[in-house]
């Protein structure tokens, strides 16, 4: 049973991973008023945003999506951890 936790763990924060990804690529080419990416925008904006008052954009340079890859495979780590000290 832990073992199909941990593979579903991985796997959203993989595909969380990719829609920031994504998100930071689409946004060079196309608008946020696009369907594609306000869909993605509900989905990461809940990330985006605690991370976004902690550290603004730095002369027009905005370090959310990297922090946030980082934050998401640290959290990863520590939920597969915790759930090998359960089982």
């Amino acid at each position: 049973m832990l073992v199909i936790i941990k593979s579903l763990i991985n796997v959203i924060i993989a595909i969380l991973s990719i829609l920031v990804f994504l998100d930071s690529l689409l946004s060079y080419f196309v608008s946020e008023q696009n369907g594609f990416r306000r869909f993605m925008g509900k989905i990461l904006n809940p990330i985006y945003q605690p991370i976004r008052r902690l550290i603004p954009p730095l002369a027009g340079i905005d370090f959310t999506p990297l922090i946030a890859i980082i934050l998401l495979q640290v959290l990863d780590a520590i939920l597969i951890a915790l759930l090998s000290l359960i089982g």
